[in-house]
């Protein structure tokens, strides 16, 4: 059955209701005020520079060779240091590896002089760009940004490692051999990705992969913020992913379609702080638009389309603690919201939600 405004019993599904498997939570501990505030930019990064490099693109060189002139300008950088580069093609022969650390009065940057007409690429088993050291020696890399840079190619656009404070700014990651975006090796924590275009991935070809699947990385305390992930394709292709253990994350804003696994995948924290995801602009999923395991606050999206709009069971660990808040949920002739897995789970909140498509609930029945 389908209705703008889903009824049962005579009263519109829209309006709040506990399922008898929540806890009795009161509406104003659910959704807080700053729950859709934009996160703004990282407290250090307002830090000025103590040097500014300018390294334009020399048009008496061949691509490979401006190319070589950024791997050795990057590798003189130290703390408080801009290096901002011209408009052309930067042709890595090998990936741009960035171990250098700022400081928080002193960050290192990498940007564009004008916003994406910087190309940086790099042959399809290379990563374009690799952030910190994969096997921790020496340290890890804090207090850096990445800002209107182009990443094309390479087999994944970004990775990161061992890593903590670092943001991602402005950024375009496109065309690479495998997922666009990765930071799925070693914990980390502070990571700020935000206003971001990633699209066109292959391989495994998640846009955002974000965590381990086993739980043995993890990302903490970190924004994923007012990014456009689209046309995300490969075995998996889930637009932004969050493994299992990743807590205390922000998801805000972001606008994610045509992916060919869910939108947004997100597992449990392991009993840690929740995630918020609020906001976002999900849609034109080949699989569950949003699928979602718990220890969440999923508060005003929009969703629409997919086997399901939003959808959560057990994965990587039991479902628990989910609020489902001030969402608009379209799958007109399919299911809108599918929680039949959460029989006997703590935790549920189904609350102020427009939901257009099928329903189905714990105990199986449907409005």
């Amino acid at each position: 059955m389908e209705d703008a405004v889903p009824r049962t019993r005579g009263k519109p599904w829209a309006l709040r209701r506990l399922l008898p498997c929540a806890l009795a939570v009161a509406w104003a501990t659910v959704v807080s005020a700053g729950d859709f505030d934009d996160p703004g930019v990282p407290a250090w990064s307002t830090a000025p520079a103590l040097r500014r490099i300018e390294l334009p693109w020399d048009p008496t060189l061949t691509e490979v060779a401006n190319g070589d002139r950024l791997q050795t300008a990057v590798a003189a950088l130290v703390p408080g240091d801009e290096l901002v580069l011209g408009a052309g093609t930067w042709a890595l022969q090998t990936t741009l590896d960035m171990r250098v650390s700022g400081r928080a009065e002193a960050p290192v940057r990498l940007v564009a002089a004008e916003p994406r007409t910087a190309l940086l690429t790099a042959p399809p088993l290379k990563n374009v760009v690799q952030i910190g050291p994969f096997e921790e020696v020496g340290g890890r890399v804090s207090h850096l940004v990445l800002r209107g840079l182009v990443l094309e190619g390479g087999s994944i656009g970004l990775r990161i490692y061992a890593a903590d404070d670092v943001w991602i700014d402005g950024c375009e990651i496109r065309h690479t051999h495998g997922a666009g975006l990765t930071a799925n090796t070693r914990d980390n924590d502070g990571l700020w990705f935000t206003a971001n275009r990633v699209h066109h991935t292959a391989g495994y070809g998640e846009g955002f992969y974000l965590g381990r699947d086993d739980g043995t990385a993890v990302m903490s305390r970190s924004v994923v913020a007012r990014n456009h992930v689209h046309d995300t394709a490969g075995l998996q292709g889930d637009g932004i992913e969050l493994k299992q253990g990743c807590w205390g994350n922000r998801i805000v804003g972001n606008r994610v379609h045509d992916t060919a696994g869910p939108c947004l995948t997100l597992y449990g924290t392991g009993g840690r702080a929740p995630n918020l995801v609020a906001g976002n602009a999900f849609a034109r999923s080949q699989d569950h638009v949003v699928q979602v395991q718990g220890e969440a606050r999923v508060v005003g999206n929009h969703i629409a389309g997919g086997r399901s709009g939003l959808f959560s069971a057990d994965h990587r660990d039991r479902s628990r603690d989910l609020v489902v808040q001030r969402n608009v949920v379209r799958n007109p002739g399919g299911i809108a919201l599918d929680l039949s897995g959460w029989r006997d789970r703590p935790g549920l909140v189904v609350d102020d939600n427009v939901l257009v498509g099928e329903v189905r609930w714990p105990d199986g029945r449907r409005p």
